[in-house]
């Protein structure tokens, strides 16, 4: 389970939303076009969770979020 904070993972076709004001209407959207990180910015809400992908809040989808190996990152710093 993922929270506020955590460093997560989204795959490729990813697609993201932002809403609107209301939260009913999808204002913007894109496609993660690679797998890549990203930060964690609330606890899930819905099927949603908002995250920081390139700079930007955005809306994902909890079920496309996934949890880092952190094992796997301790090995690769330092």
């Amino acid at each position: 389970m993922l929270k506020k904070g955590d460093l997560a993972w989204t795959p490729s076709d990813t697609t993201l939303v932002k809403l609107d004001d209301f939260g009913e209407t999808v204002t913007q959207w894109c496609r993660v076009v690679v797998p890549t990180h990203v930060v964690v910015l609330s606890e899930p809400d819905g099927p949603y969770q908002e995250i920081l992908y390139r700079s930007e809040k955005w809306l994902a989808r909890t079920l496309d979020m996934y949890e880092i190996n952190k094992e796997e990152v301790n090995s690769n710093v330092g």
